[in-house]
């Protein structure tokens, strides 16, 4: 079974994200209303980073 199978199952709702990191997770940020606690940029090349 795929993840879109068990998204649906629970009826969770799909987003289709695309773009650079940076683009993919400021669409992801808006889409769940989450606060940005650390700029954008400085996030992706933390994650890089670990």
């Amino acid at each position: 079974m795929d993840i879109r199978q068990e998204f649906a199952k629970y009826h969770f709702p799909q987003y289709e994200v695309r773009g650079t990191q940076e683009e993919r997770l400021e669409q992801i940020i808006d889409w769940l209303d989450l606060p940005v606690v650390v700029p954008i940029q400085e996030a992706v090349l933390r994650a890089e980073k670990s």
